[in-house]
Formats: C-alpha cells, sequence, structure tokens
C-alpha cells in the first residue's frame, strides 16, 4: 500500500510525493527509510525529509561537485556529510589522489549500500575512497591533513543543521583548507531565500577574499538549489572557462546533467537574489548564530 511522504517548508507550504516504504530502520540519530515512487524511483529519506531520489539526484550532486571540481586541480577532497555515497560518486570520476568522506550515521552509509547501489554506483569501493563514521566538526577538528576542496553537503539549515552554516564551522574548516582550497556548501532558496541570500552568502562574502553562487533546480526538493563557493585565493568569481572546458573534458563517466555550458548558466543570479545579496549585511549573519556552539 502506498504511502504519502509530505514535507512542509517553513509551516507556510509544502510537497507530497507517494512511494511505497521498501526497508525502515531507526537508527541512533533518525529514521531511516527507502522506498519506491513512480514519480522519482527509488528513494532515500531521514526523518520524513528527502535526501535523494532515482529521477533526479544527478543534477544536485553533478552541480554540487563539478563545478568545483573543474576549477581547479584538486588532489585531496573533504566530503562532509554524504552518507548516500552519490557525491562520492561523482568526486571519484576526478583524477583525485585521495577522498575522504566523513558521515556520522554508520547506518545510513550501510542502508546505502545495500539499497542504493545502482544510483552510488559502489562509489566506496574505489581504492582512493576513504568512508568513515564520525562527527563532521570532530574530524576537522583532529585531521592534520589540508585539503583542496571541501564539501560540506551536511544537513539543511535549520534547527538541527544551523552550526555548519556559522562563522565557527568556516573557521575550522579554513584550518584543513590548502592556500587556494575551495570550501562549498547548499541550500534552498525556494523555502529559505532570506537565510541563503542574507545569512550564508553574506558570511560567505565576509569570511572568505573570494565568494561566488550558484544555482539549480530540483524537481523532487521541489526547490531551486542554491550553492555557495568561498575561498581566499582562488576567484571562484572569475571562472577560467577554458580550463574548465579542460577538466570536464577529462571526467570519467557517465554525466547526466553537468557540462561547462550548464555550470556557465547555473553562476547566473537571478535579479531578485542579486539584490537580496547586495544588500545582505554581517551583522546578520553573525546574529543569526547567537546560540552557544557544541562544546569541543
Amino acid at each position: 500500500m502506498a504511502e504519502v511522504n509530505y514535507e512542509l517548508f517553513e509551516k507556510k507550504y509544502g510537497h507530497y510525493i507517494l512511494f511505497n516504504r521498501i526497508y525502515s530502520k531507526k537508527s541512533s540519530f533518525q529514521e531511516i527509510v527507502i522506498g519506491d515512487s513512480e514519480a522519482f524511483g527509488r528513494m532515500l529519506l531521514l526523518d520524513g525529509t528527502l535526501q535523494i531520489s532515482e529521477a533526479d539526484e544527478h543534477i544536485y550532486h553533478e552541480s554540487l561537485i563539478h563545478v568545483p571540481m573543474c576549477m581547479i586541480d584538486p588532489r585531496k577532497v573533504l566530503l562532509l556529510g554524504g552518507g548516500d555515497l552519490c557525491a562520492l560518486r561523482e568526486i571519484m570520476k576526478h583524477p583525485v589522489e585521495k577522498a575522504v568522506m566523513v558521515d556520522i550515521d554508520g547506518d545510513v552509509i550501510e542502508t546505502s549500500k545495500k539499497y542504493l547501489s545502482e544510483i552510488n554506483k559502489n562509489s566506496w569501493e574505489d581504492s582512493r575512497a576513504e568512508v568513515n563514521v564520525g562527527d563532521a566538526m570532530d574530524y576537522i577538528k583532529k585531521t592534520d591533513e589540508k585539503f583542496d576542496i571541501i564539501f560540506s553537503d551536511l544537513t539543511d539549515p535549520g534547527e538541527a543543521g544551523k552550526y555548519f552554516y556559522s562563522k565557527d564551522f568556516y573557521d575550522l574548516c579554513k584550518n584543513v583548507m590548502t592556500d587556494n582550497s575551495i570550501l562549498v556548501t547548499h541550500g534552498s532558496i525556494s523555502s529559505n531565500p532570506e537565510f541563503i541570500a542574507e545569512k550564508v552568502y553574506a558570511g560567505f562574502r565576509e569570511l572568505f577574499n573570494h565568494s561566488a553562487f550558484y544555482s539549480a533546480h530540483i524537481q523532487s526538493f521541489n526547490s531551486e538549489y542554491g550553492f555557495l563557493l568561498g575561498s581566499d585565493n582562488m576567484d571562484v568569481s572569475k571562472p577560467d572557462w577554458e580550463k574548465i572546458a579542460e577538466r570536464a573534458a577529462k571526467i570519467k563517466g557517465e554525466l547526466k546533467h553537468y557540462s561547462p555550458e550548464i555550470h556557465r548558466a547555473m553562476l547566473t543570479i537571478p535579479k531578485w537574489m542579486k539584490d537580496k545579496i547586495e544588500k545582505a549585511k554581517f551583522d546578520e549573519f553573525k546574529t543569526w548564530f547567537s546560540d552557544e556552539m557544541p562544546p569541543d
């Protein structure tokens, strides 16, 4: 019998997806559900929130990964979150030497290995991949490694994930970034445009010498999804399109969404968003995260 998954955004509006549950488990952190939907194929839901759908996860993951990966030649990459193993799949299409993934919920990782292998393509089996179960903040506090790109594929902005969009968190990330490193994060700009434009982007603009915003529409999320790039020495707002084309041509494996042309299009900021960004103030960003950070 089909179930209905209904997601409500900001207590203002929502959308629903019909699906058949094929697996569920309550981990130490959240409820994990795998379902099959006629509209979107196989899906992963965590605490009732859709994480990926077979039909269009490639739009999210190819946008998240290939835009920054084609801007530089990364050797070592850090992926925070990404328990469905799909972001790791896209990273492994590049000639990196090492990709470290850290996700707090080992049950999500094991569930994804079993039920999402047709989607994530067994990406964890690549010899260059190192998959760790643990807290992302603990990892970046303790590691002595440096990374060329850090992907924050963690919880969306909100009560549970607010620390991953804070100055404190970004400062921790800077400690493990190389001179030309890029930090990447994400968030819905349909359900929470003020937060992304006026808080998160304002923080990136203040904390990094260079920053850029880009977006893609994810139908199963019912949202225009935003991505943010921050770097101190790499001008991410002024791509070298010739080098991007060269690096894109070397990507191994199937691409369903990304291309240098799509890359250029995603970096075109809608006027309403540009207006919000230009009006954003760093003070707003700081006061948004006034609660005490978790203890060391």
